[in-house]
């Protein structure tokens, strides 16, 4: 019994490393039917990630071990996105997708589909707590498709917190479950070689190429986070879509256990990864609130062609509605852009502002620049389109 105990004890360590070897995955098993399983191992188990390292090629394996299920499920292929093109900086994108929400899974399965939002970045997860096939991923030499699946990870249901009794959230206490999906995307390596990883909630229409322009101004050398929030003077994280680089990331895969110290059962899940960004791992926070537009702070419409994402858009139609709103609006702008005129702020001579013009807003650069709508709405401004002479006239 002793002996059985020790060998125990040390697959618990292991499986909690994430070092356990196939031999001991079976002994495993046969401890937790067996009942030999101690307290402290039964607690270790329990929603516990193993990694196993990745053989003769194929991906490793990210492992969620349960007591009552010991099956070990697979980690989907690599490879998945559809990026418009490969500029850099390279992105991985994921969601955590409610199988109980029928609204999330056709969004999740429309931009599959669609190969847009998180899928138009270079690799992409869906973590869910169900197995579930999403569609068709990439084309196969034979002409049949690489099936998209989701990553396993089983989680219990999370309450609504409640301020009054003590909670920094009125919206659902899900910490948990992300902590989770973090800890199997970084020990499951798939995040690594990508400049910067990139949570999007399902609801949050998501523009992968914009994403590119706002990132690739910020290095990525250390340890850095995006804070897309600006509430009232302060600067916050909201977690419609969420920013990590590489380097902060490699530094979770270090030390990330110490932002379980943190109190983050009072917390949702945007507020604990900002604080264990800072305070446990020393990241540096990198301010962008043209980022998103989101209801609840930073609000934009859809036909701001500069925000990576729009939140929140519950059913697939409001997310597809929102998306083409954006990307029409885009396409008109560059032909816009194409023509070269500009919004003009300020003249010397303003009964010729367009040919005087001093400070000016050309698209793409702000949101004077936009079009001539919202030229009109930037105080005095002119919109001026520039003639086949080169002459720079009004056109309000």
């Amino acid at each position: 019994a002793m002996a059985a105990a020790g060998l125990v004890t040390d697959l618990e360590v292991k499986v909690a490393s994430g070092t356990l070897e196939t031999g001991q995955k079976r002994r495993f098993r046969r401890s937790l039917r067996s009942g030999l399983l101690t307290a402290a191992g039964l607690l270790a188990a329990i929603g516990v990630i193993a990694v196993v390292g990745a053989r003769r090629g194929r991906a490793a394996s990210t492992a969620m071990m349960f007591a009552n299920d010991a099956e070990i499920p697979d980690q989907p292929d690599q490879g998945m996105g559809f990026p418009m093109n490969h500029d850099k900086p390279r992105l991985f994108c994921w969601s955590v997708m409610n199988c109980a929400n029928p609204n999330e899974i056709a969004t999740i399965k429309g931009q599959l589909r669609h190969h847009i939002g998180i899928f138009a970045c270079d690799n992409v997860a869906v973590i869910s707590g169900c197995k579930m096939i999403l569609g068709d991923g990439h084309k196969m030499r034979n002409g049949s498709h690489v099936q998209v699946k989701t990553w396993y990870n089983p989680a219990a249901p999370v309450p609504m917190g409640n301020l009054q009794a003590g909670d920094d959230t009125n919206s659902y206490k899900n910490s948990r479950i992300f902590i989770d999906a973090w800890n199997i995307l970084v020990k499951s390596k798939a995040v690594f070689g990508h400049d910067w990883t990139i949570k999007c909630d399902p609801d949050a229409v998501f523009f992968a190429h914009r994403a590119r322009w706002h990132l690739k101004r910020y290095p990525t050398d250390k340890p850095a986070f995006v804070r897309n929030c600006n509430w009232h003077g302060k600067s916050v994280l909201y977690g419609a879509v969420e920013v990590v680089n590489e380097a902060a990331l490699k530094q979770y895969d270090i030390k990330g256990n110490t932002c379980m110290y943190l109190d983050w059962m009072h917390w949702g899940e945007d507020e604990w990864l900002w604080k264990c960004m800072m305070f446990k791992l020393g990241a540096v926070p990198l301010d962008d609130f043209e980022l998103v537009g989101d209801h609840r702070c930073m609000s934009a419409e859809c036909e701001d062609t500069w925000r990576v994402g729009f939140h929140d858009y519950k059913s697939w139609q409001m997310y597809y509605n929102c998306y083409n709103r954006s990307t029409n609006a885009e396409k008109q702008k560059m032909k816009i852009k194409d023509s070269d005129n500009f919004c003009c702020t300020f003249a010397p001579d303003m009964s010729n502002p367009c040919g005087t013009c001093g400070s000016k807003v050309v698209p793409g650069s702000g949101f004077c620049g936009t079009n001539k709508w919202n030229c009109k709405n930037c105080g005095s401004a002119h919109w001026c389109k520039r003639e086949q002479n080169g002459n720079a006239v009004l056109d309000d």
